[in-house]
């Protein structure tokens, strides 16, 4: 199904009145990052009763020797928490690149996840460990995303996704309040009653998790013993790029769109000449991979990339997950319904009126 949006405003309020009249989740796949900042605006403008979640793709090349940044990966995940924690009222907004590439499952980001709430008890060492799990980093005072901090009975953490840190001030073991405040300066800004702590990493480096990861890269490597990235592992630490053999670590990743079901789907304009184009990036970045490890004169630290099949999902695959979906394609011309002129609306009947018009289309089942 499709139907006629022209790209200045009213494919956003398009977006809006459907969502306003949906039971749950709804995700709309977008051409890329830009598109997808501005449209989320733009939503959030004409209806700001909305829960607005943006769910970015890495900020790194497929089979890159770096990390996607912190800031991508904690958007990431918090989005991830909030949309399968409360769907209702909701819209998340994603990109093609995004949509392409498999995602931690359901019970990893549920068990994952520290919630934490006024009042409640709370065991400093044990909130202690936690945090190091998730991938947060113990300073001395917290500056930046994914660091805390303890002092006593306050704890300041850096949550994934906030713009502020947050201040738990603790007597005893009881959580007597939370407080967001101003890194540089100190000042509390605010209050809040209940703080969600997502991971910062996307993996998460454990007994379990590096025992797997052990096993499954001897296959791909026919010597480890002077492997950087396997010492790095096997030893506990990190190591630049680490999340590109994700995998090895957690081997039930799953599709975005399978792990947000059930939800109302939406694509942008020109998405499936950018799924193409992605699609075929990420079979030459794999194949150039290998073509190096071929080299006998390569002398740069052995790169051992999984097959694309094991972290991405194929154009083709996708193409057939959201015809399964029904997901609604938003076109600019060519056989379908077009939107007719608001011009003569009054401006404080407009929204009324598009969002009668979609739900008619939808009632229909329009083109």
């Amino acid at each position: 199904m499709s139907i006629l949006v022209r790209e200045d405003g009213h494919d956003a309020l398009i977006l809006a009145g459907r969502a306003s009249g949906a039971s749950g989740l709804c995700v709309h796949i977008c051409r890329n990052d830009t598109r997808m900042a501005s449209l989320a605006d733009a939503v959030a403008f004409f209806d700001p009763s909305l829960t607005i979640l943006k769910f970015p793709a890495w900020d790194c090349q497929p089979y890159d020797r770096v990390s996607p940044s912190t800031d991508v990966v904690s958007e990431r995940l918090l989005s991830l928490s909030l949309a399968l924690e409360n769907p209702a009222k909701t819209v998340l907004f994603t990109t093609v690149n995004a949509c392409l590439q498999k995602v931690l499952p359901s019970h990893a980001l549920t068990q994952q996840t520290i919630d934490l709430a006024k009042d409640a008890s709370v065991d400093v060492q044990t909130l202690r460990s936690q945090l190091v799990a998730l991938g947060y980093l113990h300073v001395s005072t917290v500056r930046d995303v994914g660091e805390f901090a303890i002092r006593g009975g306050l704890i300041d953490i850096f949550p994934a996704g906030m713009a502020e840190p947050v201040r738990l001030d603790l007597f005893g073991d009881v959580l007597e309040s939370l407080k967001h405040f101003d890194p540089m300066s100190q000042r509390t800004t605010g209050v809040a009653s209940r703080l969600l702590l997502p991971p910062v990493r996307e993996v998460l480096l454990d007994e379990e998790s590096i025992q797997r990861f052990r096993q499954g890269y001897r296959q791909l490597a026919p010597q480890v013993d002077n492997d950087p990235l396997y010492q790095a592992v096997a030893s506990g630490q990190r190591y630049p790029g680490i999340e590109h053999w994700q995998p090895l670590f957690t081997p039930d990743l799953q599709p975005l769109l399978s792990l947000l079901q059930p939800a109302a789907v939406t694509l942008d304009v020109g998405w499936q000449q950018v799924a193409a184009q992605r699609d075929a990036e990420i079979n030459d970045y794999y194949q150039a991979r290998v073509a190096v490890l071929r080299d006998k004169g390569n002398r740069n630290a052995p790169y051992y990339p999984l097959p694309p099949a094991s972290l991405y999902v194929s154009k083709e695959e996708s193409e057939r997950s959201l015809s399964e979906l029904k997901a609604l394609e938003l076109q600019t011309d060519g056989g379908i319904t077009a939107i007719p002129s608001f011009t003569t609306v009054q401006a404080d009947s407009l929204y009324a009126a598009v969002l009668d018009f979609a739900r008619t289309q939808q009632q229909e089942k329009r083109k």
